[in-house]
C-alpha cells in the first residue's frame, strides 16, 4: 500500500512540475529561441561565405569547362579536316605516280 502511495505521489509531482515546466515562459522556449538564433546566424554566415568565394570559383570552374569543352571541339574537327587532306594528298600523289609511270612506259 505504501509502494502504491509512493508512486501516486511521484507520479502526481512529476506531473505538476511537467504542466509547470511547459506552462513558464523561461523553460525551453527560451531555448529554442536562443538555438533557432544561433542556427539563423550559422545560416547566415555559410550563405554569406558560398556568395563571397565558393560561388564565384564554382562560376569560373563551370566557364573554364566549357572553355575546354569548345576547344576540344574545334581540336577533334581540326583533326578530321587534317586527315581529309591527307587523304586528298595521298590521293593527288598517287595519280601524279600514276600519270609519270604512264608517260615513263611511252
Amino acid at each position: 500500500m505504501i509502494k502504491i502511495f509512493v508512486i501516486f505521489m511521484l507520479v502526481f509531482n512529476f506531473t505538476f512540475a511537467a504542466v509547470w515546466s511547459s506552462s513558464s515562459e523561461d523553460g525551453i522556449n527560451q531555448a529554442f529561441e536562443e538555438y533557432n538564433q544561433k542556427v539563423k546566424e550559422l545560416n547566415q554566415k555559410v550563405i554569406e561565405k558560398y556568395n563571397g568565394s565558393i560561388k564565384p570559383q564554382a562560376e569560373k570552374v563551370v566557364k573554364n569547362d566549357e572553355l575546354k569543352q569548345q576547344l576540344l571541339t574545334n581540336h577533334r574537327e581540326l583533326l578530321k579536316v587534317e586527315s581529309v587532306e591527307k587523304q586528298n594528298a595521298d590521293s593527288v600523289v598517287l595519280k601524279l605516280k600514276a600519270i609519270l609511270d604512264n608517260e615513263a612506259t611511252r
